[in-house]
């Protein structure tokens, strides 16, 4: 695989298209319901396709694995609709995916492995560059897809039941002006008290202020 560079975020794009691409794995990471999403757009920043779904469940599922699955499925999507030999950027907020796609760091997770090899593989009919973004518009649209199988499974829902928040977390993030998700884990409420600037569990933190 090339062992490109990354770009800082905000590089002028005259590199051809962007390659979104996010995962969750929710309500516990590892061992819970890992979701992929990746959005493409072209050159001028015109969306050309999305798609999202699960790429694992339990055991073993953790979220590498859904966005080494989305960068596969996306581009399996371009060399199908013709794009063989095109420059594209792919754009991760997850540091880890990008500097193992680029070359920095080495894969060790037997699960990867495979996945890291089908990705080396694809990206050889591409001209490829990676960038770590943050805001990723793809993690929005892997958490849907997260959301909408719990809706069609509700006895996953009663299965990982002991690590979605209760009423008392939803109530915490609602007076700081959040307004939780569907299925909000314990995990993604202590990342939402994090980011608020509130210690995890400490007497003066958020739990003891409202």
């Amino acid at each position: 695989m090339p062992k490109l560079g990354l770009l800082s975020p905000g590089y002028p794009h005259q590199l051809g298209m962007l390659i979104y691409t996010s995962s969750v794995c929710e309500p516990i990471n590892p061992g819970g319901i890992g979701a992929y999403a990746y959005v493409i757009l072209d050159a001028y920043g015109v969306e050309i396709h999305r798609e999202s779904g699960i790429a694992c469940i339990g055991p073993g599922c953790f979220n590498h694995i859904g966005e080494y699955t989305s960068l596969i499925k996306a581009l399996k999507w371009l060399l199908a609709s013709g794009y063989q030999g095109s420059t594209i950027t792919i754009r991760s907020n997850n540091t880890l995916f990008i500097n193992q796609l680029s070359g920095r760091y080495m894969v060790h997770s037997n699960r990867l492995v495979p996945l890291y090899r089908r990705v080396s593989s694809l990206l050889e009919y591409f001209m490829p560059n990676f960038e770590v973004v943050r805001n990723n518009l793809a993690r929005t649209i892997a958490r849907e897809a997260y959301v909408k199988y719990l809706d069609e499974h509700p006895e996953l829902v009663r299965e990982y039941s002991r690590y979605f928040a209760g009423e008392e977390e939803v109530r915490v993030l609602r007076s700081m002006g959040v307004e939780p998700p569907r299925y909000l884990s314990k995990a993604e409420f202590e990342r939402a008290l994090r980011k608020a600037g509130y210690p995890v569990g400490s007497p003066g933190g958020a739990r003891a202020r409202v």
